[in-house]
């Protein structure tokens, strides 16, 4: 079976714990949540119980644009004498709780009257509010992305432990198109020995796909069913990759275009050899 081939064992143990890791990763993400938004509560009461209180009026109500964006509103009152005009953050957008006009209750720090906040607010500033956000996306992807990757290290395990490895032409091509700055998946073009399969590699680090050795390997072995799911391996690496047909018929269109228009910058770039992509007329994709 293609799991007993030497260094499987070890790569699909290393998969597993990588997304065990990534799957961990969410709780002390979202644990950082809670304790940042109880220090800024923790704050905001703390002055509600030990600050000047003071009546102000809102004469402003702003309504935040963007993805970061928060509404605010613009309070004038009087502290010790003067005249102030402050700009309060409201956590929650689009709220009737304030309206021009209306009186509200203000809370100034008698030893930093720049700092202050109206009832039932904290006054987060925009750097705490794109903190919070970055880390609860991150904290709440991170399980999902390594339950993934578990399912996947399972399907990886089933199929070569009950399959023998093919060997097929490869040509593996960059994706311009898909992935983020820091990831790829990458285009490939195998052969079960009927047809020529176009697959898309799952997504992996940008740094990573040189290693696997399927951008520069001539063949490649792979388990699995081109139509279905495969794994595969350069020949002489180690480094498993798992690799999809397209989903839909709009997927399948943009990676031949994609496919084709790598392939010929990137074979200008390589010394001559067979290529999968130029196949008799009537087994192409």
């Amino acid at each position: 079976m293609a799991i007993e081939y030497p260094g499987v064992k070890d790569e699909l143990r290393r998969y597993r714990w990588a997304a065990v890791a990534l799957a961990l990763l969410g709780l002390p993400l979202l644990a950082a949540v809670a304790l940042v938004f109880h220090r800024f509560d923790a704050q905001a009461r703390e002055l509600r119980r030990s600050g000047d209180r003071v009546t102000g009026q809102v004469v402003t109500y702003w309504i935040g644009l963007g993805t970061f964006a928060q509404d605010s509103i613009t309070v004038q009152f009087e502290y010790k004498g003067q005249a102030r005009s402050a700009r309060v953050s409201i956590m929650e957008r689009g709220t009737e709780k304030f309206r021009v006009g209306q009186p509200v209750t203000v809370y100034v720090d008698p030893k930093n009257p720049e700092r202050l906040t109206v009832e039932g607010e904290q006054n987060l500033p925009r750097w705490a509010l794109v903190l919070l956000a970055c880390l609860i996306v991150t904290g709440a992807a991170c399980p999902l992305a390594g339950g993934a990757a578990l399912a996947r290290a399972r399907e990886q395990r089933r199929l070569l432990s009950t399959n023998t490895w093919q060997r097929s032409p490869l040509t593996c091509v960059r994706n311009g198109r898909g992935g983020t700055k820091i990831s790829t998946r990458p285009l490939i073009m195998i052969s079960d020995g009927h047809h020529m399969h176009l697959l898309g590699a799952a997504h992996m680090r940008r740094n990573r796909l040189p290693g696997t050795g399927l951008l520069s390997a001539a063949e490649v072995d792979f388990v699995g069913v081109p139509s279905r799911y495969v794994v595969l391996r350069a020949v002489g690496s180690e480094k498993l990759v798992s690799a999809y047909p397209p989903r839909t018929g709009r997927t399948r269109h943009s990676w031949q275009k994609e496919f084709a228009r790598r392939a010929a910058i990137d074979l200008r770039h390589r010394p001559v050899r067979p290529s999968p992509v130029r196949t008799p007329s009537g087994t192409g994709w």
